[in-house]
């Protein structure tokens, strides 16, 4: 489950100004020891592993992929070479 950045802010806060433990703090906002450990190591939320195109999104970067592999399957029955030949001229 993803909690909220002004959650995990709210938390981190709190366990700093009452001086509490990562149990306390865990238990008392009902989040797992192991979640509240992960945002003092890191607080913000981490960018996707992958990133896009600029402009794109998900949906038409998975639709022109699938393309694009579909045109080399088709159009390179001969191995990599005719593949090789066939995304250039894409």
């Amino acid at each position: 489950m993803t909690y909220p950045i002004s959650f995990r802010r709210k938390v981190l806060s709190i366990r700093e100004k009452e001086n509490l433990s990562i149990a306390q703090v865990a238990k008392r906002f009902c989040v797992g020891i192991a979640s509240v450990t992960r945002w003092i190591k890191t607080p913000a939320r981490r960018p996707p592993a992958t990133s896009l195109p600029p402009g794109s999104t998900w949906r038409s970067w998975r639709t022109t992929s699938r393309i694009i592999r579909t045109r080399i399957s088709t159009s390179a029955p001969n191995g990599w070479e005719s593949a090789s030949k066939a995304l250039i001229a894409l």
